[in-house]
């Protein structure tokens, strides 16, 4: 025992230390080994003792410093403070907990083998021969617990189909969902309402019971078909809004048993603008309330004619207004009104919040045109965004060969990207698309960007002719839609966000990408041609063809003359 206190454990009680050699060494053989190796111990051990490993094992784990190192017989490092010491030898951690027969890391300390080996000693593991799973547990004609024993529908009879318990009883997927679905909607349900049964009911069974599942779901599609609840956007504006009954909604009005109302958010809009306005004092409020309805929701109006996503003008209008608001509450803290206001109080304002710029000063240029502004106050600039460095050339026909050639990439993808790539198109007009734009005829497929029809070469005419094209079959697929890029809500199209994550993520920069594109555009086509074939605005295609160098100006010279 002394020597051990002497060479190993100088710092450790009597006690202690007696405990631990007892535990390592508890025969007499043991002790007769520990100290036969005792007395000169390596800095480095590799194939100790099974006592001495315990010894150093036991101190180590009581924090005692200047140990020898014990060497892992399977990987070779440093056994540390977590290994385990046996007679095959000294193992760390991870070799420790490795088993022999299927090197998983479940071997607890002292096990020739995890709990699922010695399971298996007896059992044939492999891939199931029928439904081709693998790594299961196979009876002597090869397949799986799922498969050899007769898991049929108790409603449909499917054998093949997973069985999942509702009711008490294992039905599919799909009888599932129908058994979620009759509480709810039952099939004797009034007309409207059964076209959405039925979409509900052709959609993908596991995410869509699961919505069904959710509470609120439930209790409005209840409601609607025992009458609690009126079928109308009324009715459900009255409940607390959120995402989940905006989808509903959509849902709705897609069967048919909403009608499409495209106003209705404007005049919500309109009575949340009123309540904004509604702090600031007469006779700004009047100004404020002439220049909403008249300026702003004519705008927004002209737009929903157009049948264009409101999501991100709305969010638009809700933060300019806001905006307009604090300046007009800035001015009246300094015993001010909009006739009254001063240049130092424009200019006070603008340099607390520099980023409001861009969109306040269209409702001051409305207030000064109108003379609710004085009209020598001096403006701040516009703010307009610089022109981003195009991209390389090599690198946009690298890309355009890709989307030719890439067949794993998603099919609205390589159209979206190739409209951008080849034919300049901006994200905001390609996610309105129609399936009525589309035209196939005599062998090939014309789109329209603008008054002419332009004719796509292959691979993307037969790609957009596959289009709407859906990730999951949700749903929404089941209902009528015209869109060729829908969204994840019935009867809307993708955001242009949404489509320019999807192409930044195959490392698409869309920006930079039309740019490069109009500007070989504009080399090599005419200005009046362009405008009509991409539908852009005639000085935009001329702004461009300078950009490029072009010079079309004896062009129509040229034509008259027939050279």
């Amino acid at each position: 025992m002394a020597t051990i206190r002497v060479t190993l454990a100088p710092m450790l009680s009597d006690k202690a230390l007696t405990a631990i050699v007892r535990d390592a060494a508890p025969r007499p053989l043991d002790r007769r080994l520990l100290a036969a190796h005792i007395e000169a111990i390596p800095a480095e051990l590799r194939q100790p003792p099974l006592p001495l490993a315990r010894l150093i094992l036991a101190l180590a784990g009581v924090e005692v410093a200047g140990l020898p190192r014990l060497v892992c017989t399977g990987c070779g490092t440093h056994a540390g403070p977590d290994g385990h010491a046996s007679t095959t030898g000294v193992r760390c951690g991870p070799c420790a907990r490795t088993c022999p027969s299927c090197t998983r890391p479940y071997r607890r300390a002292g096990e020739r083998m995890c709990s699922r080996c010695r399971r298996d000693v007896h059992r044939r593991r492999g891939d199931c021969a029928a439904c081709q799973r693998t790594d299961r547990i196979l009876d002597a004609r090869g397949r799986c617990h799922h498969c050899r024993a007769d898991r049929r529908c108790a409603d449909c009879n499917n054998p093949a189909a997973p069985v999942r318990h509702v009711d008490g009883l294992g039905v599919c997927d799909r009888c599932a969902l129908r058994r979620t679905l009759d509480p709810l909607l039952p099939e004797q349900t009034a007309e409207p309402l059964r076209r959405l049964r039925q979409a509900i009911l052709a959609a993908e069974p596991v995410a869509t019971r699961a919505w069904l599942n959710r509470p609120r779901t439930t209790a409005i599609l209840a409601d609607l078909h025992h009458g609690r609840l009126e079928c109308s956007h009324t009715a459900l504006d009255a409940l607390p809004a959120g995402q989940d009954l905006e989808h509903l909604r959509a849902l709705l009005v897609a069967a048919g048993a909403l009608p499409t109302d495209p106003h209705r958010l404007l005049d919500r809009l309109t009575s949340e603008l009123t309540d904004t306005i509604g702090g600031c004092g007469e006779p700004d409020r009047r100004v404020l309330h002439t220049w909403i309805r008249w300026r702003l929701l004519a705008r927004l109006r002209r737009t929903v004619d157009t049948g264009a996503d409101l999501t991100a003008p709305i969010y638009h209008a809700r933060a300019t207004v806001g905006q307009v608001t604090d300046f007009v509450t800035h001015l009246h803290r300094a015993d001010r009104a909009l006739a009254t206001c001063q240049q130092a109080d424009l200019d006070e304002f603008f340099a607390a919040t520099p980023s409001t710029s861009s969109h306040i000063r269209s409702f001051l240029t409305w207030a000064q045109r109108r003379r609710h502004l004085p009209g020598t106050l001096q403006l701040p600039p516009s703010r307009r965004g610089a022109l981003a460095a195009p991209a390389d050339a090599e690198q946009r026909w690298s890309i355009a060969r890709q989307l030719v050639h890439d067949g794993s990439l998603d099919i609205a993808d390589r159209v979206v990207a190739a409209l951008v790539v080849l034919y300049a198109q901006p994200i905001s007009r390609i996610v309105m698309l129609t399936t009525a734009d589309i035209h196939p005829a005599e062998g090939t497929v014309t789109v329209a960007f603008g008054a002419d029809r332009l004719e796509l070469p292959e691979p993307f005419a037969s790609l957009i002719t596959k289009l709407p094209h859906r990730r999951r079959v949700g749903t929404c697929a089941h209902l009528p839609n015209q869109w060729l890029f829908p969204s994840a809500r019935a009867g809307k199209h993708a955001t242009p966000r949404a489509i320019s994550t999807r192409l930044r993520r195959i490392g698409i920069e869309v920006r930079a990408m039309r740019q490069a594109a109009l500007i070989q555009l504009a080399a090599e086509i005419p200005p009046a041609m362009l405008a009509g074939i991409l539908g852009i605005h005639p000085t935009t295609a001329v702004k461009w063809t300078r950009l490029a160098g072009g010079n079309w100006t004896g062009y129509a010279a040229t034509r008259a003359s027939g050279r």
